[in-house]
């Protein structure tokens, strides 16, 4: 589990549009497949990507897309996928064991926030209470239990 800081990355409108671009493919994507889809240049493409990979929101994965093997074949693409990963946050003040109903509800309401406008239309914040630990959790739909936000 990672620091949810990585997650700030998506404030840019060009890197938020890439990563719900890239989250919503069935496999990794190329920088030019990308940059068509959302009708920017390749080089600014490269650039919002790499610095998605570098922040843990996407994966990088290597593959000849020519379908040509051996000597000659040329060099494999870099391509990008939507990165495996947990976000951590942490709330640990007097607030938070005082009143911890109202900071429950004060995350709930703000995790909800952030995935409905960066996180791709699966996922969902659900309220999960429990004893040490966060109480909002998300998780694709469909799917039991949650990875805890």
């Amino acid at each position: 589990m990672r620091s949810s800081a990585g997650i700030g990355t998506l404030a840019d409108p060009v890197r938020q549009e890439l990563y719900l671009f890239v989250s919503a493919q069935p496999g990794p994507v190329s920088r030019d497949q990308a940059a068509e889809a959302i009708g920017i240049a390749r080089h600014k493409a490269k650039f919002h990507l790499d610095r998605l990979e570098s922040e843990g929101l996407l994966e990088a994965v290597y593959a000849r897309l020519t379908g040509r093997t051996g000597l000659g074949a040329g060099r494999s693409s870099k391509l990008y996928r939507r990165a495996a990963r947990e976000f951590a946050v942490s709330l640990r003040h007097a607030l938070a064991e005082a009143q911890r109903e109202l900071v429950c509800h004060m995350n709930h309401a703000l995790i909800t926030g952030l995935v409905e406008s960066v996180a791709p239309p699966q996922v969902e914040a659900r309220w999960e209470p429990g004893d040490n630990r966060c109480c909002v959790s998300l998780a694709m739909e469909g799917q039991t239990g949650g990875r805890s936000g």
